[in-house]
């Protein structure tokens, strides 16, 4: 994951630097990682309060393990689009930090492009929450398998 957000750091930098002016750093644009961010972190807090509570399973009272499943993968997409936001912005931000004081644009654009760098590692961060709380812990007579395999090993 840090790999992907040096490459997206490394091809913000690049394109800001080539481009600068082209395009604006609006923070609505923001908004929306922010209410990802919000809802990993929700979901997070639920996930672990059910998983607590033992109500995983197939009864109609009870929450489905697919629902368990499908928010463990939202909760990896969202922290590997966090990586690239991130990673992205940190980018835009190398570039423009040291014109902070020449350029009239970067002071107006500065801000946003560091709120852009946390909102990124805020999103990461909630979405590797929101997949580790999915993670079911072993029952305590099981033995410890090894992934792929579905039967014990011999």
């Amino acid at each position: 994951m840090l790999a992907v957000a040096a490459a997206a750091a490394v091809l913000a930098f690049a394109a800001v630097r080539a481009l600068f002016g082209s395009f604006v750093f609006h923070w609505t644009d923001l908004l929306f990682p922010w209410a990802l961010t919000a809802g990993c972190a929700a979901a997070a807090r639920w996930v672990r309060r059910v998983l607590a509570e033992e109500r995983v399973g197939q009864d109609r009272s009870q929450v489905h393990p697919l629902t368990i499943a499908r928010l463990c993968t939202a909760g990896s997409a969202a922290a590997w689009l966090g990586a690239v936001l991130g990673g992205a912005y940190a980018g835009a931000a190398a570039w423009l930090l040291p014109r902070w004081g020449v350029l009239a644009a970067v002071a107006e654009e500065g801000p946003t492009v560091l709120v852009g760098v946390a909102t990124g590692t805020a999103l990461a961060a909630a979405g590797l929450w929101l997949e580790r709380s999915c993670r079911v812990p072993p029952e305590d007579g099981d033995p410890p398998r090894l992934p792929g395999l579905a039967a014990e090993p011999r």
